[in-house]
């Protein structure tokens, strides 16, 4: 899984992009797409926090 690989090299885990949105967003964005929550628990067991919010003030549970 590329997700492993990008969190072996130990990356800022919370970094928004352009528009505040945080990898634990995108992870539960695409969960639905992917069938799975994987990305999801990785991203939780590396320390993502589940309290911080986009440009629009929404958590990544609004995305579920």
């Amino acid at each position: 899984m590329a997700l492993s690989y990008i969190l072996a090299w130990n990356p800022i885990i919370d970094m928004p992009d352009s528009q505040g949105l945080r990898p634990l967003h995108l992870a539960v964005k695409a969960s639905e797409d992917l069938k799975s929550t994987r990305s999801i628990k990785h991203l939780l067991i590396r320390g993502a926090s589940r309290t911080v919010h986009d440009l629009k003030g929404k958590y990544p549970m609004d995305f579920a």
